[in-house]
């Protein structure tokens, strides 16, 4: 910077001319360099003083009586070039200000940073393919996983950076041969047990990663069941335990616990580091029952009772939507064999449970789901489905699509309850 530049912003402030440096050095920026033209209000004495700064014996500018002075940032430039300081509008602001630095600049110097990092970020990643492709995904801000993480760099760099390296060397270890506590993993993987944790930078990017990967997870999940489920999904645990689910009559498990809950009968809890460890002989000719409510699932249970222990068809229940212990049992049903059948309310719910059933297990039957049963089930003395909910049903396709629009016509829901003892012939039939 020359000392001529120093001296003309030093005079021009002297000058009571600093809302015109302001306005000029914004102009530029805006444009991208010296073109345009400012307005700027000055007293007689500061256009005076401008004048004789820059050698001017009468202004080029058209300033009405009282009002703002319109100035071409050109005619100032090329004014300052042939005054007694020989500088340019570019110099003399950034003696006035610091540099200068135009919107194409700080542009480009932002693409240029974001680029940087995602460099990093991939040479330091594990070289899976997967992992791979899945920086270049956050890189180009697609699925939930890129928009978070754009979201995170424009908040804190370093910290999206540290995260996307925490969750790309988790990916890459992911699913895991075997279950894991996730603080464990966290402590393993990058020296912080906490660091997947579900407020923590790296835990909500790592959800996000697996979302896309095994989503999409059934609506209306709380966030803990979302993330527990997610998490078991790859074989990570929160913990063991505060994911349930209800089951009875699981007499093809290898489990001596279990197998003895089948054999003195009656509907157990079951935790998720439980259903974890359960082996189940393959059971290819055995149904097995899912209902959403777990009143209806007591009925039935009671309504078998008296039969022998090996006649008692097993039961799974819910609870609304699915646990990460339920999803994970009705996995290893499906993949025994067994011919699952579930059965739900006649809501936006019961609907959206089954429907994710449908897509994740092919040889899932819908179980008195069909607009009959809606029919028989239904009572008009219940509230109404709201607009949001009628749409929905109206949009709904697959096998439970024509039970959907039925729904919609009558405009209020059905439940389960009120269908106990069809469900329960069906048990006592073995069909």
């Amino acid at each position: 910077m020359s000392q001529m530049a120093r001296q003309a912003a030093e005079k021009l402030r002297q000058a009571g001319l600093q809302p015109l440096l302001e306005l000029a050095r914004r102009r530029v920026e805006e444009r991208d360099g010296v073109s345009g033209t400012i307005q700027v209000d000055l007293s007689a004495a500061a256009l005076a003083e401008l004048a004789n700064l820059l050698g001017w014996k009468g202004l080029p500018v058209s300033v009405s009586a009282g009002g703002p002075l319109r100035l071409r940032l050109a005619d100032l430039d090329q004014k300052l070039r042939a005054s007694r300081f020989a500088v340019g509008l570019l110099d003399v602001l950034a003696a006035a200000g610091g540099p200068v630095v135009t919107n194409r600049e700080r542009l480009q110097h932002a693409a240029d940073c974001w680029a940087a990092q995602l460099e990093r970020i991939a040479a330091a990643a594990p070289a899976d393919p997967v992992v791979q492709d899945w920086v270049a995904a956050l890189g180009a801000g697609s699925g939930s996983g890129g928009r978070w993480y754009r979201r995170a760099y424009n908040d804190q760099p370093e910290v999206a950076e540290r995260a996307a390296l925490a969750v790309a060397r988790a990916l890459a270890c992911l699913p895991l041969p075997a279950g894991e506590l996730l603080a464990v993993f966290a402590a393993r993987l990058t020296g912080d047990p906490h660091a997947f944790d579900a407020k923590q930078p790296a835990g909500a990017l790592l959800l996000a990663a697996l979302s896309e990967r095994y989503g999409p997870l059934p609506e209306g999940l709380r966030d803990s069941d979302s993330r527990a489920l997610l998490l078991g999904l790859v074989n990570l645990e929160v913990d063991g335990v505060s994911s349930t689910v209800l089951a009875a009559h699981l007499h093809m498990a290898a489990h001596p616990v279990v197998a003895a809950m089948a054999a003195h009968g009656g509907g157990w809890p079951l935790p998720l580091n439980q259903v974890r460890q359960l082996t189940l002989f393959p059971a290819p000719d055995v149904h097995a029952y899912v209902v959403e409510n777990p009143q209806v699932f007591e009925y039935l249970v009671r309504g078998v009772a008296h039969l022998p222990p090996a006649l008692r068809p097993p039961l799974v229940c819910t609870g609304g939507f699915l646990s990460a212990a339920a999803v994970r049992l009705l996995d290893l049903l499906h993949g025994g064999g067994c011919r699952l059948h579930y059965g739900g309310d006649f809501d936006r719910n019961g609907l959206a449970i089954a429907n994710w059933l449908l897509a994740r297990y092919p040889a899932l039957t819908p179980w008195h789901m069909a607009p009959a049963d809606y029919l028989a089930a239904a009572e008009s003395g219940v509230s109404p489905f709201s607009a949001t909910d009628l749409d929905w049903m109206r949009q709904l396709a697959g096998p439970l699509g024509p039970t959907a629009r039925i729904m919609a016509e009558r405009s209020y829901p059905a439940y389960q309850e009120r269908l106990v003892e069809p469900l329960l012939q069906d048990l006592l039939a073995g069909r």
